[in-house]
């Protein structure tokens, strides 16, 4: 079960499913005024289930594990308009690609603490002649390939045509 639909029915009874398959066999205004029915009186189950247990949860509390705004972009793209699709999907690329320089990076500074004198080594030397890089040589080079903020967003409607 998808967080929607669990959401969902956790703030519904029996009696009120029962009213939302009825809806789809009733005429249209009636269905009009069942479905505004059926909105308030999962507002008021809602409101008297937080009443009865002040400490009920809607979901289990968070992991002790970071965020992951990748997948997170991911749980919305469903629910999005296919321009916001597209953005989410920039911005979970984004994101993976930071995660992935975060652990190059944890990674050098890694093998930094295992040879603080650098990764030079006596005669190893590159094709063209010259030695190889230094390991701070390699951090330098890698901060500059830090990915860049995305450019902001020119205001535009979010709805589709």
């Amino acid at each position: 079960m998808d967080k929607v639909t669990a959401f969902d029915a956790l703030f519904t009874n029996n009696q009120i499913q029962k009213l939302k398959i009825l809806l789809s066999y009733v005429d249209i205004p009636m269905q009009r005024q069942l479905a505004i029915y059926i909105k308030f009186l999962e507002l008021k189950y809602t409101m008297e289930l937080f009443r009865r247990s002040p400490q009920f949860s809607v979901s289990p509390a968070p992991q002790d594990s970071p965020l992951d705004p990748a997948a997170l972009c991911q749980e919305f793209t469903p629910y999005c308009s296919p321009r916001e699709q597209s953005q989410l999907n920039q911005f979970a690329s984004m994101f993976q690609a930071m995660s992935h320089y975060q652990e190059m990076m944890e990674t050098v500074k890694m093998f930094q603490e295992m040879f603080p004198e650098g990764m030079s080594f006596p005669g190893a030397e590159a094709a063209d002649g010259e030695s190889m890089p230094d390991l701070s040589q390699l951090m330098s080079m890698m901060s500059m390939m830090q990915p860049a903020a995305p450019p902001p967003q020119t205001p535009e409607s979010d709805t589709e045509p």
